[in-house]
């Protein structure tokens, strides 16, 4: 480990040619170096200095120690470089008078089935069920009145602000303040109608309309069959 005033003196350094000359001048042990002190070169935007770094930690590589310097080196300018990159990236993304605001309105891929007192839908913030769906999700808003449940939430994939909305009337009366939402895997979003009455419903709308994106989930419906029969 590195003696502590040189450590400390390595930490307090104001200017990249001051931190240079501390390890040149004793031979770059790069095995002196802390991960912290590694991104304190980056975040200070020490870029000649930072690749100096790496590549006398690869030409230490040769022993044990060298290959755990090598590790230290890598983990921590990965990890800064991946940080100083989304900042960046975010950064330029606010150049756009968009950014912030959703750019289209989809009205989410959803599947549903039923047991004899709960109806059970499976939201995905995407069009499509085989379509990736967002992984960044806020401002999730879902309301429950006695045969109407609607949802809306703002979403982002792959950079692209979208506004998710969902108004489904369904086809019998359910219990406002019994019914519930939760998320579920990443990307989508689960939630629970408590029927009125105990019934077997013919579809899950009151519409007979045709929704191309809304389908029967029919793993868990065989799994809640059972509840059904004798309705």
């Amino acid at each position: 480990s590195a003696p502590a005033a040189w450590s400390q003196a390595f930490s307090s350094a104001t200017t990249e040619a001051e931190a240079d000359s501390l390890l040149r001048d004793i031979g770059w042990p790069i095995s002196w170096l802390s991960a912290s002190q590694v991104k304190g070169v980056i975040y200070h935007g020490w870029w000649d200095l930072a690749a100096t770094i790496v590549r006398h930690a690869n030409a230490q590589a040769a022993d044990e120690d060298g290959e755990r310097s090598l590790r230290i080196v890598d983990g921590a300018v990965r990890e800064v470089v991946g940080s100083i990159r989304l900042q960046a990236d975010r950064l330029a993304h606010m150049l756009d008078p968009t950014h912030g605001h959703p750019k289209s309105t989809i009205r989410p891929a959803l599947r549903w089935a039923q047991g004899a007192q709960k109806v059970f839908l499976n939201v995905k913030y995407a069009a499509r069920f085989n379509a990736p769906g967002a992984l960044r999700v806020e401002n999730i808003d879902v309301k429950f009145f006695p045969k109407r449940v609607t949802f809306s939430a703002d979403g982002e994939h792959s950079g692209t602000r979208k506004r998710y909305e969902l108004d489904l009337g369904v086809f019998a009366a359910i219990v406002p303040e019994e019914c519930s939402w939760s998320s579920a895997s990443v990307g989508k979003l689960s939630i629970t109608l408590v029927k009125k009455k105990s019934a077997s419903w013919p579809r899950l709308l009151n519409s007979t309309d045709k929704v191309n994106n809304m389908h029967l989930w029919h793993e868990y419906q065989e799994k809640l069959q059972q509840e059904l029969h004798g309705l």
